[in-house]
């Protein structure tokens, strides 16, 4: 299959899903918190966990831990020119929906985050992952050190993807069911 097959093959899976998505919120939430933990990510603000405002197709993350998280977060911010930057918001401001994908940036501080989460489309027990198509991501990650986790709901995986010289790897994708770490 081509990228634009798999992208229709999970809107498609999307469309037809007649669960709670809440209860795959909650379950991703707490793999999540749990892979935090295991890298020792502070909660004192000496680094930034740089995070994405969901759209209506992607996890909800910080479901039913939000206490657990850092209280100053790095939220993505794309760009026109298809550029990402990072901006120290509070999470609370997030978690009640405050922020979109665009930020008014002219209040807020950049931040260079340690560890991203990052959606997508689908991805692959190889940690592949392919995105929406536009290459936002893609070009953050090829200069980015830090750890790359993708979040997304376990029936978005699919069995290969179609990969390009351009498409990073993450280092773990945390799903509602398990976290997969690279190998």
């Amino acid at each position: 299959m081509n990228k634009n097959e798999v992208r229709k093959l999970i809107k498609g899976k999307f469309n037809s899903m007649t669960e709670d998505f809440e209860s795959k919120n909650h379950e991703l939430a707490k793999n999540l918190l749990d892979l935090i933990s295991q890298l020792n990510f502070p909660n004192d603000g000496t680094k930034h966990l740089g995070v994405y405002s969901p759209l209506k197709d992607e996890p909800t993350w910080w479901r039913g831990i939000e206490q657990d998280l850092p209280p100053l977060v790095g939220l993505v911010h794309m760009h026109d020119d298809l550029q990402l930057s990072y901006y120290e918001v509070e999470l609370k401001s997030l978690t009640d929906m405050k922020y979109s994908l665009k930020v008014n940036t002219g209040h807020l501080r950049e931040v260079d985050p340690d560890v991203l989460l990052i959606p997508g489309v689908a991805f692959t027990r190889n940690c592949e992952r392919l995105g929406r198509g536009k290459g936002y991501f893609d070009s953050y990650l090829s200069k980015f050190k830090g750890v790359k986790i993708g979040v997304f709901y376990a029936f978005q995986e699919v069995e290969k993807l179609p990969m390009e010289a351009h498409d990073e790897l993450l280092d773990f994708i945390v799903t509602d069911k398990e976290i997969i770490v690279r190998g």
